[in-house]
């Protein structure tokens, strides 16, 4: 006898533009599509535009496609509403007053985090992720674990490679520790991170 696997909320981040290389794009799309042959809830920044947009518009197609019952929602400051055009996607989406309150809500109540190529926005939702899960086992021994939620960073065309090796200078310096970046992720082809996103989106 099986048991069906909980349904998973996650959170997408990547640039609201496009990149120089056209694979960016492409992935962006496919990865979106398919995410959205699946059973899940995804938050995003809300953008049409850029990776965040063929993300969205490919996870919008499957889902209709599929009929898999996939929702994604976008969470944007009022400030970026004109320039981002939420409104020309078929999806919900929510407008804050500050980019403080967007992220509380892309971070809330969140299986696990999907990230590709972005810009300083990117690299800020990739810190805070790590910051809000990881507890301080070195210094409160009363806790047990640290966060679990995994981040899943796709580093194509060794875009991540220097951010890397600014957090292994962290490590090494002495200001982090190995620990704190356990939950933390980078895969060089999709096959594997889709193989690993699969596996959480199967656990009950």
């Amino acid at each position: 006898m099986t048991t069906e696997s909980k349904r998973k909320t996650l959170s997408y981040f990547s640039g609201a533009r496009q990149g120089l290389d056209p694979i960016y794009h492409e992935t962006a799309s496919e990865l979106g599509y398919w995410v959205g042959t699946h059973d899940v809830h995804v938050k995003y920044g809300g953008s049409a535009n850029g990776l965040m947009g063929a993300f969205a518009r490919g996870f919008i197609a499957a889902a209709k496609k599929t009929e898999s019952g996939a929702t994604i929602e976008g969470i944007l400051p009022r400030k970026y509403e004109r320039v981002n055009q939420p409104q020309s996607l078929d999806m919900k989406y929510t407008l804050t007053d500050t980019l403080t309150e967007r992220k509380h809500m892309l971070l809330h109540d969140v299986d696990a985090f999907l990230v590709l190529p972005g810009g300083t926005g990117t690299l800020d939702e990739i810190y805070e992720c790590v910051e809000q899960d990881y507890l301080p086992m070195d210094r409160d021994p009363t806790l047990e674990t640290y966060g679990i939620r995994p981040i899943f960073v796709a580093n194509l065309n060794g875009y991540y490679e220097h951010t890397k090796k600014q957090l292994r200078h962290m490590i090494d310096s002495g200001f982090i520790s190995e620990g704190k970046l356990a939950t933390l992720n980078f895969y060089d082809d999709m096959e594997t991170y889709k193989a690993e996103l699969e596996k959480l989106l199967k656990a009950n």
